[in-house]
């Protein structure tokens, strides 16, 4: 951190410090103590250890608060944008199950489905609460790439084609993990809800994307009345 000062560029070393200790804690668990592995969740443990990391960060970034602003610079908007994007998408998915749910008679069963069989709670408020945790997260991570990618795109508007295939991927990547983590539960959940709650999700981050970006939207729509 404190050479960070110096030269901004050596910060990755720092992250790259962290990324190393989470990997060589999972290792060491791995080798060393096979019958924890069974008793602990492994989101969990990495919940855990993201939360002692943030709050190391907080306490150091204390310390050295000029720091955060030569990091993060022009991109603290970008950011920001993506959290709220993330948050946007993940309340769309959250309402729109839970309508799905209420209709079935059965308010917050399928965070609780998914909670179960994903993350392996048994408890029904403990997966509701894990799930909405996890879910809330990947999504906030899913509206910052999708900002970074936005911001490439006012550069160079071939990033909008680059951001259409990873919201894609994430569509395809959530089906995989359901599939290999719990595929009975595709058997209680409807797969187009699922494909539907994505959709729209999608729909409202890129909408809220292309809303402030208008000039990106405006030069992609002249773009393909050109060719047409």
């Amino acid at each position: 951190m404190a050479v960070s000062e110096r030269e901004p560029a050596l910060f990755v070393a720092f992250v790259i410090l962290f990324a190393c200790f989470e990997v060589f804690f999972f290792g060491a668990l791995g080798a060393l103590g096979h019958s924890m592995v069974g008793a602990l969740v492994w989101w969990a443990i990495l919940i855990g250890n993201l939360l002692a990391s943030i709050a190391m960060l907080w306490y150091l970034f204390r310390f050295h608060r000029a720091l955060p602003a030569t990091l993060v610079g022009s991109w603290g908007g970008v950011l920001r944008e993506g959290v709220v994007a993330g948050l946007l998408g993940a309340v769309v998915v959250a309402v729109w199950f839970l309508l799905i749910d209420a209709i079935e008679g059965e308010v917050l069963r399928t965070p609780r489905l998914l909670g179960t069989g994903i993350l392996g709670q048994t408890g029904a408020l403990a997966a509701i609460l894990a799930y909405s945790a996890v879910h809330g997260l990947a999504f906030v991570a899913v509206g910052i790439v999708g900002a970074l990618l936005i911001a490439g795109a006012e550069r160079q508007p071939l990033f909008v084609f680059a951001l259409v295939i990873f919201f894609t991927a994430f569509e395809v990547f959530f089906f995989g993990a359901v599939v290999i983590a719990a595929k009975w539960v595709l058997d209680e959940i409807a797969g187009w809800t699922v494909f539907l709650a994505n959709l729209l999700a999608a729909a409202a981050m890129l909408g809220y994307f292309f809303r402030r970006h208008r000039a990106l939207a405006r030069r992609l729509t002249e773009a393909w009345t050109e060719d047409d």
